[in-house]
């Protein structure tokens, strides 16, 4: 999406049929509608910071049906800086917000991954980011290639009925389950992780050896 090229929110019956469309001044980067209120929850804009970088975006925005524009804010450094991917509202109506945290090791930006809980009006309630469960210094069996300016890149952020967050990491190919009171990565499922898949093998894939992944 371009920053001068608005995109459209549509949506449509079963049959593919239009039934509402808006647009909101820049191209469209997420959405995310929540029938139980009604509301699109939007990344909008394209944030330049580098040629590499596609997924930042400049403002996030919570619209209704009706045109009503309930929430918007610019994602910067007044607010929560690179945000991408994942703007999503809770049963409880509070927003969980997926962005960039960007470290220098090495003379070098570590581009790692952060989320945010707040409230309707976007006051921060919780916050949550990688770096002491997994670092450039900590984890040598990771090779980081700062031509992707990327460092693990969480594509989603979720929560469970009690209250603990669960982030798909691409890169590493893992899950983390986080708790939501202290913050504390309880597990990570994955190659490199502390919890073992277990069951039988699906379609050729071969079962983990408990002994080595946990």
């Amino acid at each position: 999406c371009e920053n001068s090229l608005p995109g459209y929110v549509t949506l449509c019956d079963y049959d593919g049929n239009v039934v509402w469309y808006d647009t909101y001044g820049k191209g469209i980067r997420t959405i995310f509608y929540d029938p139980a209120t009604g509301y699109l929850l939007m990344t909008i804009g394209l944030l330049p910071r580098d040629p590499s970088i596609d997924r930042l975006c400049e403002d996030l925005v919570i619209a209704d049906l009706d045109g009503n524009i309930i929430l918007s804010k610019p994602s910067d450094s007044k607010f929560i800086e690179y945000v991408h991917h994942e703007f999503c509202i809770t049963e409880d109506q509070k927003l969980i917000i997926l962005a960039n945290d960007v470290k220098q090791y090495n003379e070098r930006d570590c581009w790692g991954e952060s989320f945010y809980v707040t409230d309707m009006q976007g006051n921060i309630e919780f916050s949550w980011n990688q770096w002491k469960e997994f670092n450039p210094d900590k984890d040598s069996w990771y090779s980081y290639d700062p031509s992707v300016n990327d460092y693990i890149h969480a594509n989603s952020v979720t929560r469970d009925s009690n209250g603990d967050y669960y982030i798909a990491m691409n890169w590493i190919t893992e899950v983390w389950k986080i708790s939501g009171k202290t913050g504390e990565v309880l597990y990570r499922f994955g190659e490199h992780g502390n919890v073992a898949l277990t069951g039988q093998p699906i379609a050729g894939n071969t079962v983990w050896n408990p002994e080595k992944h946990l």
